[in-house]
């Protein structure tokens, strides 16, 4: 029973991965076609577990509990698209926004950082 409920789960997790998820539905537009790329990331863990009372003078003297978990997650991540035209094909990357935002941050913090130190400076 229990090795059924889980390969449900993973047929079900499975069926949701399929190549619709990782290239969308094409664009066709002004002579191109697009296809929008993903990286698509699947997870999934499950677990069972028996306890066996076994105290004395208790209401549950001799009886076992069952308990069962799981649980399920997906992360999708937009790569770019793939532009197709009557002379070319080519991989067009989505932009990075998090190699950006670091960049910012950190550009930012050194300036905060230097402007600290000329002000100390100058206040001696």
């Amino acid at each position: 029973m229990i090795t059924r409920f889980f390969q449900s789960i993973s047929e079900k997790i499975q069926g949701q991965a399929g190549v619709g998820k990782v290239f969308g539905e094409p664009i066709e537009a002004q002579g191109k076609t697009l296809i929008p790329v993903a990286k698509v990331t699947f997870g999934y863990g499950a677990g069972v577990g028996n306890l066996a009372q076994h105290e004395e003078g208790s209401d549950h003297e001799g009886r076992q509990q069952t308990g069962a978990g799981g649980g399920a997650g997906a992360v999708i991540t937009p790569l770019g698209v793939m532009e197709i035209t009557k002379n070319s094909t080519r991989f067009v990357p989505a932009e990075d926004w998090k190699k950006w935002t670091q960049i910012f941050l950190t550009g930012f913090t050194t300036a905060l950082l230097v402007r600290k130190l000329l002000i100390g400076k100058n206040k001696k």
